[in-house]
């Protein structure tokens, strides 16, 4: 079924300050919602941030209890092409793949029956932005979640060293995303008989004009988001068939 029933949605930040600032606006301009029993709350995270993730749990079990969770997007990121040389490429795989990675480990135990897990991507991650000897590593049957740690550290360790020549794609962004499509992926596979009936899908929202995005972005957030709302609200049954999937435009898309 989709999800009707009243719903409370926890947004989450770095900044305190900006995230407080964001609850209050999309509170403001969601008064129809609120009425239909849809309500937000602000709670500080930092993927980052082994402590913060933890107190973000601790907080979820002491309000809910446990199996509290329907729902988790995983969106938090950093694009920053202005720290460059090998800060950059570490600041950016620790915080996209191996944060997103860190709080999904913390928070799988409060997922709820039938419940999803979606992680927005990116285009830029596709598979074939590398060589074809290094999609065949990420795109391996039987890839372990070690192993896809294995290949990201490869990655920090090859480019900080200056090499060009090792087949992964140029941008660590992009493959901070391709870390994270194989992520849902290899979750899917790993978790498909828990009783739980967990849904794994990562999804490209485009290229949106966002603090991230930039001005020049041809699409508005409203257009966005249209394709993680749709995984976070489409009928389970019908999206269970594509579990681990990587979707565009609201449609599964070749990764």
């Amino acid at each position: 079924m989709r999800i009707t029933e009243p719903t409370l949605v926890y947004l989450t930040s770095r900044s305190e300050s900006a995230g407080e600032s964001a609850i209050a606006k999309v509170m403001k301009d969601s008064e129809a919602k609120r009425a239909a029993g849809v309500t937000a709350k602000y709670h500080q995270l930092d993927i980052n941030d082994v402590d913060s993730i933890g107190k973000f749990r601790q907080d979820l079990l002491k309000e809910h209890g446990e199996r509290c969770i329907d729902v988790l997007v995983n969106n938090a990121g950093v694009s920053d092409n202005t720290v460059e040389g090998n800060k950059g490429v570490k600041e950016t795989i620790a915080t996209n793949y191996y944060g997103t990675k860190r709080v999904t480990e913390q928070l799988l135990d409060l997922m709820n029956e039938k419940s999803r897990i979606v992680f927005v991507s990116s285009m830029m991650g596709e598979l074939s932005n590398h060589s074809p000897e290094v999609q065949e590593k990420f795109s391996a049957s039987d890839l372990q979640v070690q192993g896809l740690d294995n290949l990201m550290d490869d990655f920090v360790k090859i480019k900080c060293s200056g090499d060009d020549t090792s087949g992964y794609c140029a941008n660590h962004y992009s493959t901070s995303k391709t870390g994270v499509t194989m992520y849902a992926r290899i979750l899917a596979r790993d978790y498909a008989s828990d009783p739980r009936g967990l849904l794994f899908v990562s999804c490209h929202p485009g290229w949106v004009k966002t603090d991230m995005g930039g001005p020049n972005a041809p699409l508005s957030v409203e257009m966005g988001v249209q394709t993680p709302i749709y995984l976070v609200t489409e009928d389970y049954n019908r999206l269970l068939a594509y579990n681990g999937m990587y979707f565009t435009r609201k449609t599964v898309d070749k990764f």
